[in-house]
């Protein structure tokens, strides 16, 4: 599934790509748009270029009209988390909000995992593009506030690192993030 927001007026457009991969978006306000693409368990986007330009990084361009074609790449060669969230204690947090965040933000927003732990602690994080990360977790993570570099950034202290290789899989226990410990928005 293929989502557009429009940056400024915040407006919307998507759909899902036909049987031959195509997608055909009517009607689209000229502006600049985020994409959000929703991929398969264990997929992640490789890329999406328009034109000469990288979608992930810069935003859609449509500001002139739509002259060409938004080119998506969908991987299957992503890395996979297991984990277990605890508290100061070592004792297991269920419903613990899990957050995967590049280290490198030019990957976008798309790069960006959610999770919540199970009744047991655990969670599963599939799809991941290879690269370097920081995985926060806390019962009272502000979800929404992770599209803020600068809220993301007084996070970095409480976040661990950890390196997705393709195919490459880890296993982690995380210290949850206690909520006097998490910075205000």
């Amino acid at each position: 599934i293929v989502n557009l927001e429009a940056r400024f007026s915040k407006l919307t457009a998507g759909g899902a790509p036909s049987e031959d991969g195509s997608l055909l978006l009517n009607n689209i306000v000229p502006e600049v748009y985020e994409l959000n693409v929703i991929v398969p368990d264990g997929y992640y986007l490789k890329s999406a270029k328009y034109g000469q330009g990288d979608v992930q990084t810069s935003g859609l361009d449509l500001s002139q009209g739509a002259t060409g074609n938004l080119e998506l790449e969908i991987a299957a060669d992503g890395g996979s988390i297991e984990g277990s969230i605890v508290d100061g204690e070592d004792r297991s947090i269920d419903g613990a909000r899990v957050a995967l965040i590049p280290v490198d933000p030019g990957g976008g927003p798309s790069r960006q995992k959610v999770t919540v732990s199970d009744s047991k602690g655990t969670f599963i994080i599939r799809g991941i593009a290879p690269g370097d990360y920081r995985l926060y977790a806390s019962g009272n993570l502000e979800v929404s506030a992770l599209q803020d570099p600068a809220y993301v950034k007084l996070l970095e202290p409480h976040g661990k690192p950890v390196s997705i290789l393709e195919h490459g899989f880890e296993q982690l226990q995380v210290r949850a993030i206690a909520a006097t410990e998490l910075p205000f928005r």
